[in-house]
């Protein structure tokens, strides 16, 4: 009897990949006081991979790699933080580990808490009756148009009168 097999070696081990796709994005700003970190990463040979969270508030500007290990070994890609500083700078990293263990380190990726600014209205625009205009009828409703950036609700203060610096109505 004669039996005729073929065997292939397992290919070379390898780690996982460089962690990716950070959120918040790295150099964003304005984030909530609490956030959840999130990432994405694999292990090329499908083994299991765990992770260690890298995460503080950045002291000055030759502060570039968090020192403090906030989650040891978790087995998920996304790790709450909070609560933040309000405008402050936070670096985050993340190791990566498989099961035979590789590892690999992540870049630093860093964001800034706080609100965003609270931008004015814009100018008002297409008034009716249209500016300077003439023999318009009494008692006509005045219409204008008028936003404002971050959505926020709008109240006017209306002046209205015949002399150059009408009274508010």
């Amino acid at each position: 009897i004669s039996w005729d097999f073929q065997y292939t070696a397992p290919g070379p081990e390898k780690p996982p990949v460089v962690p990716f796709d950070p959120h918040p994005e790295n150099n964003s700003q304005s984030q909530p006081m609490s956030l959840t970190l999130v990432w994405d990463c694999y292990d090329p040979n499908g083994d299991p991979v765990t992770y260690d969270v890298y995460f503080e508030k950045q002291m000055n500007t030759s502060h570039k790699v968090p020192t403090k290990k906030v989650g040891t070994e978790i087995p998920e890609k996304f790790f709450a933080v909070g609560p933040l500083l309000e405008t402050a700078t936070y670096l985050w990293q993340i190791v990566a580990y498989d099961n035979k263990g590789n590892k690999i380190t992540g870049p630093v990726w860093k964001f800034k808490t706080g609100r965003k600014p609270n931008n004015p209205p814009e100018e008002p625009f297409k008034p009716s009756p249209a500016d300077n205009s003439r023999n318009q009828p009494l008692g006509q409703t005045l219409r204008w148009i008028c936003t404002d950036p971050d959505g926020d609700r709008i109240e006017y203060d209306l002046y209205f009168g015949t002399n150059p610096n009408p009274p508010r109505v």
